[in-house]
């Protein structure tokens, strides 16, 4: 557990100390928020790219992503495909 300390009572160095701790963390944890972002919107992009994989598009062309920025034009049997294997090896 965190030992409490009265900021009051620091001098000059320990609060300039104390200063680099706080932005260290603060850094972290904006990196870190940022890289949740980024995930949380990935995570939102692949399920509505499977919320395209059902019985009513079945038959239908539609664009497989290989990437964020390069897809490829496929028939979407894909379904039946699906239940035999991962779906990555499909690409």
């Amino acid at each position: 557990m965190a030992q409490q300390v009265n900021i009051a009572e620091l001098s000059l160095p320990q609060l300039e100390v104390l200063k680099s701790q706080m932005d260290q963390e603060v850094e972290f944890l904006s990196s870190s928020i940022a890289q949740l972002k980024v995930v949380q919107t990935k995570y939102v992009e692949a399920k509505d790219c499977l919320n395209v994989l059902n019985k009513n598009n079945e038959g239908k062309e539609l664009l497989v992503p290989l990437s964020s920025s390069v897809s490829f034009l496929r028939n979407n049997n894909i379904l039946e495909q699906l239940q035999l294997f991962n779906f990555f090896f499909l690409i």
